[in-house]
């Protein structure tokens, strides 16, 4: 009788290896290593969140706002995580608001690298978020609302010479909403009223998308 029981057990320890097995297996699995991609202060973004935020920054990163009536805003806190003092885990940088945003963008010394956390939040002029979760949205984003946001500054000034923006794309924006912090674009047959932080989303998704009125 004991020497069925030990079969038994026996038995049943061979047929749940497998599974052990398995489970192990899997929660292995669950430790995924994420390689972020990483940026220096010469990285293009570090431009771009400092247009967004209306920085006008030198080659020496000497920083002075210009813009104070901002086409969009960021949602803090935001998190970067950056290596310093040759450290080999970064640590991480909890951003709480625009001075802060540029006060570490500007802060960082030549070759240093960092990551950002994801998601990145945009707010508009109306209040409507967008939240960005992978780094290609997020510079296409950004790219559209500098470029959208710096043409209605120069339109506003356009009585100085020398606009800036010799080296963008010629969009001829149409402006409108709140402020005129929006522009319009052809969408499937309708002429519609966007955000500057959906600019991207819909030029990327929708190939049939354009500038402008659909009767334009």
């Amino acid at each position: 009788m004991k020497l069925r029981k030990l079969h038994f057990i026996l038995l049943a320890a061979i047929l749940c290896m497998p599974l052990m097995l398995f489970n192990s297996c899997q929660t292995s699995d669950e430790i995924i290593i994420h390689q972020e991609k990483l940026f220096t202060k010469d990285s293009e973004i570090v431009s771009l969140f400092l247009k967004s935020v209306g920085a006008n920054v030198d080659a020496d990163f000497n920083k002075s706002f210009v813009n104070e009536d901002q086409c969009t805003e960021f949602v803090y806190p935001m998190t970067f995580y950056a290596y310093t003092n040759d450290a080999d885990e970064p640590s991480p940088v909890v951003i709480g608001n625009d001075d802060e945003l540029v006060a570490f963008l500007t802060s960082l010394t030549s070759g240093q690298e960092f990551f950002i956390m994801y998601p990145v939040t945009l707010i508009d002029i109306d209040g409507k978020e967008t939240e960005i979760t992978d780094y290609p949205d997020l510079e296409g984003v950004l790219t559209m609302l500098v470029d959208a946001c710096q043409r209605d500054s120069d339109d506003d000034d356009s009585d100085h010479e020398g606009s800036g923006n010799d080296n963008h794309e010629e969009i001829e924006y149409e402006y409108c909403g709140n402020k005129n912090k929006k522009v319009v674009i052809c969408h499937k047959g309708n002429s519609i009223c966007i955000s500057i932080n959906a600019i991207w989303g819909h030029m990327a998704h929708h190939s049939e998308d354009y500038f402008g009125s659909c009767n334009n």
